[in-house]
C-alpha cells in the first residue's frame, strides 16, 4: 500500500520523493517522510509553503511538524520542512494523496546589485516610426553597495542604432538610479521597407540577472503598410492582357474584408486563330497556396478570397473605318456590338505590334478608343481586324493583410488557349477507273485535331458533273445531281460514317473535284479540295 506526494512549486526546489508507504504495525506511529522546500537565489517565501491533507482517508492519522529557516514576519523565510508522521490504522489504507504548495517571490527588500525584470512593448512597429519606453527594475545603490548595472544596446539587424539619454551612441552601461527604476526611450525611425530590431540586455556582474537569461534579447519587426495586388499576367507570346490590377494598401494584420471587382481582358496576338476555354475557371487558376475554404494565402501571410468567377469569349470581328486618323480615336462606318473593350486591333496603318499593340479601351457606338496611337495613319475605308478576346470577371476580397507586399497572379494561359485548327488527312487525288465509273466510289473524310476536339465535316462545293451522295447528321441519305454548285443548306456529314459517294455522269470522263471543310467547336474551319481523276 502506497501514498502519493504531489507538489506545486515556483522559484524554489524540493528534495526527492514522490511516494510513501502506508503499511506498518497497527496503532504504531512512524515518520513517513520529510519534504523540504528551499528558495532559489534572490528569492524569499512571502507566503509560507503549505500542506493539504484533504485527499487522505483519515486526517487524524497524520501529524505534521514544520521547521523554518527565517520567518514570514522577518521577510526572510527561505526554507520550510514538513516532517510527516503517521499512526497506522487497524484496517490498512490502500492509497492517500498529500499535496504541497510552495511559491517564492523575488527578495527585493534584501537584494543587492540585482536586476529583476523589465517592461517593454514588444508588438510589431509601424512604418511611421515610434518611441517606446524601456523600463528596467533593479537594486539602487546604498551605503555599502553600488547600484545594479547592465549593458544595454539597440540594434537594427547587426548594427547598433542606440542613442543614450546623454547623447552617446551604441552599446553602453546602465546603472539603476535611486528608486530602483531605469527608463530609456527606444526610438524606432521611419522606414520605407521592413526591418528587424533587437533590444539586448546583458548582465555585467555574475548572477546579477535574477530571472532573466543573459543576454536577454527582445526581438521586434517593423512593417510598412503592404500593398496586396491581384492581377492578370501573360507568361508567353500568345496573348495580350489588359485591365487594372486590384490593389489594397493596409496595415499589417488588419482584416479589411473589402471586395473589389475583376474586369480583365485577354486578347489574341494573332488574328487568324480564335480563343478557346481551358478547363473550368476557378480559384485554383490564381497563384498562392490554398488555404481554408478555398481562400488563397500569399507570401507574407495575406489571405484573399476570390469569388463569382466567369470568362466570356468574343470571336474575331472586322470593321471599316470612316475618315483618316493617326490618333487613338477610330470611327467605323457602322456599329458592331460584338466589338468589345480589350480586343487587339490590326490592319493597314497600324504599325505598332507585340506588347505595344493598340487595344480597345472603350467602345461608344461606332467610335472606338485605342490604348495607343496606331503608329501610322489609318485611312478611311480601311478594313480593321479586331482579334478574338475574352473578358474575365469576378470579385477579390481582402480577408487578412500580411506583413509584406504580395501579388496574386492569374496567368491568362490557365483559363484561355489558342485554338489550333483541325488537320485534314483525306486529301489530294482519288482515281476512279473505267470499271468503277459506272458505280459509286465510296470515300471517307478524315482529319485530326491537335487538342483532340470534336470535328465536324461539311461538304461545300460539288463536282462539275455526276451524282454525289452523303448521310447527314439526321441520318438522311442526301443525293445531289452535280453541277459544280456551292451548297447553301446543312451539308454536315454524319459523324459516325463520314463517308461520301460519287459516280461520274454517264460517258463523261472529265476530271472534276469537290470541297469539304473540317471544323472544331471553336469555329476554326479548314477547307480541302479533293481532285477526282476519272480514267477514260
Amino acid at each position: 500500500m502506497a501514498g502519493t506526494i504531489k507538489t506545486s512549486k515556483l522559484n524554489c526546489t524540493e528534495n526527492s520523493g514522490s511516494t510513501f508507504t502506508l503499511t506498518g504495525v497497527p496503532l504504531a506511529t512512524a515518520t513517513l517522510f520529510t519534504k523540504t522546500f528551499t528558495v532559489v537565489s534572490g528569492h524569499v517565501f512571502n507566503k509560507a509553503p503549505s500542506i493539504n491533507l484533504n485527499s487522505v482517508s483519515d486526517k487524524n492519522s497524520y501529524t505534521v511538524v514544520v521547521n523554518d529557516t527565517g520567518s514570514i514576519a522577518g521577510k526572510n523565510l527561505t526554507v520550510r520542512s514538513f516532517v510527516v508522521k503517521y499512526k497506522y490504522p487497524l484496517k490498512p489504507v490502500s492509497s492517500d494523496v498529500i499535496t504541497f504548495i510552495a511559491r517564492a517571490d523575488l527578495d527585493i527588500a534584501n537584494s543587492v546589485g540585482k536586476i529583476y525584470k523589465y517592461n517593454f512593448n514588444e508588438k510589431w512597429v509601424r512604418a511611421a516610426g515610434e518611441t517606446r519606453l524601456l523600463t528596467i527594475y533593479g537594486d539602487e545603490a546604498d551605503a555599502n553597495n553600488a547600484a545594479a548595472s547592465l549593458t544595454l544596446d539597440f540594434k537594427r539587424g547587426n548594427t547598433s542604432i542606440r542613442v543614450a539619454p546623454d547623447g552617446t551612441t551604441g552599446s553602453g552601461t546602465v546603472n539603476i538610479p535611486v528608486g530602483g527604476v531605469y527608463e530609456e526611450n527606444i526610438i524606432f525611425p521611419r522606414r520605407d521597407s521592413n526591418a528587424s530590431y533587437s533590444v539586448v540586455l546583458t548582465q555585467r556582474a555574475s548572477n546579477s540577472f535574477l530571472t532573466l537569461p543573459t543576454p536577454e534579447t527582445i526581438s521586434l519587426n517593423q512593417y510598412i503598410n503592404p500593398t496586396i495586388t491581384a492581377q492578370i499576367i501573360e507568361s508567353g507570346s500568345d496573348f495580350l492582357v489588359a485591365g487594372l490590377p486590384i490593389t489594397l494598401k493596409a496595415e499589417p494584420y488588419s482584416t479589411p474584408g473589402k471586395g473589389k471587382s475583376i474586369d480583365w481582358t485577354i486578347t489574341a496576338q494573332s488574328a487568324t486563330v480564335p480563343l478557346k476555354y481551358v478547363g473550368v475557371f476557378n480559384r485554383s487558376d490564381f497563384s498562392g497556396s490554398n488555404y481554408r475554404n478555398g481562400t488563397k494565402r500569399l507570401s507574407g501571410g495575406s489571405i484573399l478570397d476570390i469569388n463569382s468567377l466567369s470568362v466570356e469569349i468574343y470571336p474575331k470581328q472586322t470593321g471599316v473605318t470612316t475618315g483618316n486618323t493617326a490618333t487613338t480615336t477610330v470611327t467605323l462606318n457602322a456599329v458592331n456590338n460584338s466589338i468589345v473593350k480589350g480586343m487587339r486591333v490590326s490592319g493597314s496603318g497600324i504599325s505598332k505590334t507585340g506588347a505595344i499593340s493598340p487595344l480597345i479601351t472603350s467602345v461608344s457606338g461606332a467610335v472606338i478608343t485605342l490604348s495607343v496611337t496606331p503608329g501610322s495613319t489609318i485611312s478611311s475605308g480601311t478594313t480593321l481586324t479586331f482579334h478574338s478576346a475574352a473578358h474575365v470577371y469576378g470579385e477579390v476580397e481582402f480577408v487578412k493583410i500580411g506583413t509584406a507586399n504580395a501579388t496574386c497572379d492569374l496567368n491568362a494561359a490557365n483559363i484561355i488557349g489558342i485554338n489550333q485548327p483541325p488537320v485534314p488527312s483525306f486529301t489530294g487525288t482519288t482515281t476512279i477507273s473505267s470499271e468503277e465509273a459506272s458505280n459509286f466510289t465510296t470515300m471517307t473524310l478524315a482529319a485530326s485535331d491537335p487538342e483532340g476536339d470534336a470535328i465536324t465535316f461539311v461538304v461545300t462545293v460539288m463536282p462539275q458533273h455526276g451524282i454525289f451522295k452523303y448521310t447527314d447528321v439526321q441520318n438522311n441519305v442526301i443525293t445531289v445531281t452535280c453541277s459544280g454548285q456551292t451548297l447553301s443548306s446543312n451539308n454536315t456529314i454524319h459523324a459516325s460514317t463520314r463517308t461520301v459517294q460519287y459516280k461520274p455522269a454517264d460517258g463523261n470522263s472529265n476530271n472534276t473535284s469537290f470541297q469539304y471543310t473540317t471544323a472544331d467547336p471553336y469555329n476554326t474551319a479548314v477547307s480541302t479540295t479533293i481532285t477526282l481523276n476519272i480514267l477514260a
